[in-house]
This record gives C-alpha cells, sequence and structure tokens, in this order.
C-alpha cells in the first residue's frame, strides 16, 4: 500500500501548539449519515470549474501551446491571464513604452493582442488580471517577490495605458464580446508586500482609477478588486500592514471614489484565496461563512458575487514529498470544497492546479493523462444544470464527508465524498446514504451506476513513480521543492534562490535535461496503462432496487479520501 510520508518531523511540544492541530497517528474508522432530499430543490447545480489560470502568458506566443492549452483544458471555457500587463522579472509582456512629447502614451497594443489572439482561436474567453504596474512606471524599479507591485507612480499615466489596452480590445473583438469578459485589479492586494507594496489607500486609489479606465471604454464592464487573502488564516503576509482586505467592500459600496469623487466604485464579484495546509485543519467553511457574512452587511452589494480566485493545497511548495494534487487526497479535498462553494453560493473557483491537470515536463504535456480530481469536475459536467437538492448529513467527527446531488433528465445523481485534512492519516468511513421523498417515491425500481475514486482506484501516479524509479531515474535534490510533475521532482537544479525558481527566470530553470526526458518517456510508453488506471472502477452497472418503505438506503464504503458517483434512472427510462 502507498502511503505518503511526512517531510518534516515535528517535536511533541511544536505539533501541540498548531491551531488547530492534525497530529493524528492512528486509523480512524467511522460511521455516518448521508440524507438526500429529493423533493427539496435548492437550487441550479451552476458550472462554477470552467476557468483555467496561466501566470505565464507570453508562452501564448510559442508555437503550438495554445493547441496544446485547448487539448488539456477539457472543462474551461474562459483563460484567465496573470501579469499580462508586465511587471514581470523576466522582463515580459512589457507593453506600455513610455510617454510623448505630447504626453499620450506609447503601448505596443499588437504584443497585447496577440496573446488573446491566440487564446480566443482556440476557443477561450480571454480574462484579464490588470496586474502588475509596468516597470516603466515602477516608483523606484525596486523588485519584489512577484515583481513590480509598488503603485505606478503616475496614476493618470496608468489610466491612459489601462484605456489604450481596453480600446484596443474593443477595436480588435467587439463590445458585445468584451463586455462579458472579466477584469480583476491586481491579486492579492492584502499581500504585503509579495504582491502589493503599497498602503490600503493606495489600492483603493489604483482601482478606482483602473475601474474608471475600463468604464471609459467598455458598457458595464465585469470587473472586481485583486482577490484577498483567505480572512480566516494567519499569514504572515498580513503581520506588517494588517488584515485589510476586507475593507474593500465598505469602500466599494459607501467609500469616496478617488476618481469621480462620488460614493462607491464598479464591483462585479468579490474573491479571496484558499489554500489548504496539510499541518492545519482546512478552515474553508469558516472563510467562506465569513465572507457572506461581510458582503451582506452592504445592500450596496447585493448583485455582487462571491468567488474563490486561487485554490489549491499550499503545503506541497514546502514539502519534498509527492504532489497531493496529483493522489486521492486532492480529489476528497475538492468535491469538500465544491460541496461547501454551493453551501454558501460561491459562483467559481479558480483552481490553481488545473494547469497541472495534466502530467507533464517543461510545458510538453503528456496528452490524456489526467490528474484525478479532475475527475470529480467530469461528474459535475454530468450535472451540471440539474436541479440541486437538499443533502442532510451528520456532523463532522475526524472526517469530512457529504454528497451534492441533482435531478437531471429524470435521473437523480449523487456525488458522495469523504476525507481528512491530513493526507499521512488513514480512515475508514461507512456512510449510510438514505434517499427519500415523494418524487423519488413515484417508482418503486430504479436502476443503480456507480463509480469509485480512491487511493486504489482511479490513481496512476503512484505507479508511474515506480515505473520511473526502476528505471533508476531518482528524485533530485532541489532548492525550492515544487514536485508537481516530472521536470521538477526528476530533473536537477543548480542551487538558487527561492525567488528567482519559483518564477522560472533564466537562472532558476531545471538543469537535468536527460533525466527529465527519461521520465517523461516512461510516462509515454506507458501511457494506455496510466489512463486506465486513471479511470474510476465501477462499482455496480445495471442493478435494479426495489424501495423499501419509499426509501432507498446504500451503504458506501471510503478506505481513503476519495469520491463515490452514483446515477439512479427510474427502471424503463
Amino acid at each position: 500500500m502507498y502511503k505518503l510520508k511526512v517531510a518534516i518531523t515535528l517535536p511533541l511540544f511544536l505539533i501541540a501548539a498548531l491551531s488547530p492541530s492534525l497530529a493524528e497517528d492512528t486509523i480512524i474508522r467511522e460511521q455516518n449519515a448521508v440524507t438526500v432530499h429529493t423533493d427539496e430543490v435548492v437550487g441550479k447545480l451552476y458550472n462554477l470549474w470552467d476557468v483555467r489560470v496561466i501566470n505565464v502568458p507570453e508562452l501564448w506566443a510559442e508555437p503550438g501551446f495554445a493547441e496544446m492549452m485547448a487539448a488539456t483544458s477539457v472543462y474551461a471555457n474562459n483563460m484567465v491571464s496573470v501579469r499580462i500587463l508586465g511587471g514581470n522579472h523576466n522582463n515580459s509582456c512589457e507593453w506600455f513604452k513610455g510617454v510623448d512629447e505630447n504626453g499620450k502614451v506609447i503601448v505596443d497594443t499588437e504584443g497585447f493582442l496577440d496573446i488573446l489572439r491566440a487564446q480566443h482561436r482556440v476557443g477561450f474567453n480571454p480574462w484579464i488580471i490588470l496586474d502588475n504596474v509596468p516597470w516603466a512606471m515602477s516608483p523606484n524599479g525596486e523588485r519584489q517577490f512577484y515583481g513590480q507591485c509598488y503603485p505606478p507612480k503616475d496614476m493618470d499615466v496608468w489610466f491612459e495605458y489601462v484605456r489604450t489596452l481596453a480600446q484596443a480590445m474593443v477595436d480588435e473583438f467587439g463590445m458585445e464580446e468584451v463586455k462579458n469578459w472579466r477584469f480583476r485589479v491586481g491579486t492579492e492586494p492584502d499581500s504585503y508586500p509579495r504582491h502589493w507594496t503599497g498602503t490600503m489607500e493606495e489600492y483603493f486609489k489604483h482601482y478606482d482609477y483602473t475601474v474608471a479606465a475600463l468604464e471609459s471604454v467598455i458598457e458595464n464592464p465585469r470587473v472586481g478588486p485583486g482577490n484577498i487573502l483567505n480572512p480566516v488564516t494567519i499569514q504572515n503576509a498580513h503581520k506588517k500592514k494588517g488584515r485589510w482586505g476586507l475593507k474593500i467592500l465598505e469602500h466599494c459600496a459607501r467609500g469616496t471614489n478617488y476618481y469621480t469623487g462620488e460614493v462607491g466604485t464598479r464591483i462585479e464579484f468579490f474573491s479571496t484565496s484558499a489554500y489548504a495546509n496539510t499541518q492545519k485543519i482546512f478552515q474553508f467553511d469558516e472563510g467562506m461563512r465569513l465572507l457572506r457574512a461581510e458582503m451582506d452587511k452592504y445592500p450596496e452589494l447585493k448583485d455582487t458575487t462571491l468567488e474563490i480566485h486561487e485554490f489549491g493545497e499550499v503545503r506541497e511548495c514546502l514539502s519534498k514529498d509527492d504532489a497531493l494534487s496529483n493522489t486521492e487526497f486532492f480529489v476528497g479535498l475538492y468535491a469538500y470544497s465544491v460541496d461547501t462553494a454551493y453551501k454558501y453560493n460561491v459562483r467559481r473557483i479558480y483552481n490553481w492546479d488545473h494547469h497541472l491537470g495534466m502530467v507533464y515536463t517543461w510545458y510538453q504535456t503528456t496528452p490524456g493523462l489526467f490528474q484525478p480530481w479532475t475527475k470529480v469536475m467530469g461528474c459535475l459536467e454530468e450535472m451540471v444544470d440539474g436541479e440541486r437538492v437538499k443533502v442532510e448529513r451528520s456532523s463532522d467527527k475526524k472526517v469530512r464527508h457529504g454528497a451534492v446531488s441533482a435531478w437531471k433528465d429524470g435521473k437523480l445523481h449523487i456525488l458522495a465524498y469523504s476525507h481528512h485534512d491530513d493526507p499521512n492519516v488513514e480512515f475508514e468511513n461507512d456512510i449510510d446514504l438514505m434517499i427519500a421523498g415523494d418524487r423519488f417515491n413515484q417508482h418503486q425500481n430504479w436502476t443503480l451506476e456507480e463509480k469509485l475514486l480512491d487511493k486504489d482506484n482511479g490513481v496512476y501516479i503512484h505507479q508511474l513513480y515506480a515505473d520511473i524509479e526502476a528505471e533508476g531515474i531518482m528524485p533530485g535534490e532541489i532548492s525550492f521543492p515544487i514536485q508537481r510533475n516530472l521536470e521538477r521532482r526528476y530533473g536537477k537544479v543548480r542551487p538558487m534562490d527561492k525567488k528567482a525558481f519559483s518564477h522560472g527566470t533564466k537562472e532558476g530553470l531545471p538543469e537535468g535535461e536527460a533525466n527529465r526526458k527519461a521520465a517523461s518517456a516512461v510516462a509515454k510508453k506507458n501511457l494506455e496503462k496510466y489512463q486506465q488506471m486513471g479511470e474510476m472502477k465501477v462499482v455496480r452497472a445495471g442493478d435494479v432496487l426495489a424501495l423499501q418503505d419509499g426509501k432507498l438506503n446504500l451503504n458506501l464504503n471510503f478506505k481513503s479520501s476519495g469520491i463515490r458517483f452514483i446515477t439512479l434512472t427510474p427502471k424503463g427510462l
């Protein structure tokens, strides 16, 4: 049996100090109950996973990259480009070329549009993150963790820069299309100094000017502020400048607009980051509840949607162990998060592991080899636009559990999940699933289809690593270990600072080309085997079940984080 290892052994006193703590070391066995109330429709099962993010937008200029992205984005229709306005460590996307003698900004709109054209050509709606500020607008040229993170030295020049790019988009793609695209002003502005090396007031001004620049060209632009840090977690970035991200709501609702002088600023969506940390309980429900309560304080923002613009498992970035996003752990985490998102009417989740949905080596994708958590998306796709019904569950003990259920085309779909926040904890969870309601009781006999994904079914990565290492290709020692893909797990990396490596600068590119190619060759050679291993296990197919006392009871056994996808069809339909 494959087990994830703990990279760092913490002393007991430190483990005890973690709050909330995950110091589990025994097998947990639980019995829980989930009830699907088929008569109680709570809303439409809407799509919240149709977004893909890339923070290296210049890659769209490379031959074949657009086609590769289209082939590997089976559920994404919208492409979010981060740091597409310049201010990057590698000096890419520097469209701003200065100001002429008449005070007019000089902008390379063609270079900017080429990226959007490539995305649009292969079927994506380009969505724009309006950050960072270009280097030529920097007040001092100082580099921060994510590049040029200072406010522009001249806000009027920034206004004209954004306005010029907005006009170029409208001229190229038309108003009817561009007004439906999305624009976000920055990333984690309360993450001082990594994403925003300015004050809260300077960000408010920056936001107001940026929104005004868009409004000067685009009809009712769909724009919102940068995603704030998770307000219920302790992050070092809060310590120096305080937790002010939630104050953006008050400014947009009731503050004085720095550009117009009037009250309020346009805000179509409000977003946050939500990363799980496997050393602590993932306080996702608590975070969404807090955010929803804050937004509800402002009737002026009743049409503003709540969204997650960065989501994933962050602890893997700090460990030399296997990336959890490749395993069953992330399947359970994602299913739980989707269930919670529907609970609080979160409209979208930008999954930052989506660009890692395939095993690849240095932007060369192994076609058709998707990570396990994409199966959650596949199950949801079968339910999308259906009538979502109420699901009641027993209270969480140590193992998270629950289900998302919906009627669609006369069938009842149920996505049940089980998950533990600590990937090193072994557990078994028996769920008593009861399905009841007059609508369900209209048919006595139902045909059952059931699929399973857990540590032993639907996960190929453990076998892939074993096959690669059987060839004598061993994981390399790297200075900033992010082993989410073959290139970084098996390629050797020269010593460097973390900042350079994390942003893919020339100095930070991995060495060990032979190892990378050899690891990729193993994946391609055994592609069919891994594809088969990556499919969910069919537990039951075509079984006909009869209701007892107008109800149906199913026992679902989980031996790890994972999902079970059930489809019930009236016999004869």
